[in-house]
């Protein structure tokens, strides 16, 4: 399935603002997406801590 996601996410992500990001399922996956909203909340709390 990873596979599959890494596939599909970029027409979801690519020239958006972090802020704008919300996957639901990509290709397939919606187990995935769940890992990739879960890194781009710890990269928005550690930006926000420096």
């Amino acid at each position: 399935m990873q596979g599959l996601f890494a596939e599909g996410y970029k027409t979801q992500v690519v020239g958006k603002s972090i802020d704008e990001l919300k996957l639901d399922v990509v290709n397939g996956s919606s187990l995935t997406p769940k890992g990739f909203e879960d890194a781009l909340q710890k990269i928005k709390t550690e930006a926000a801590a420096s």
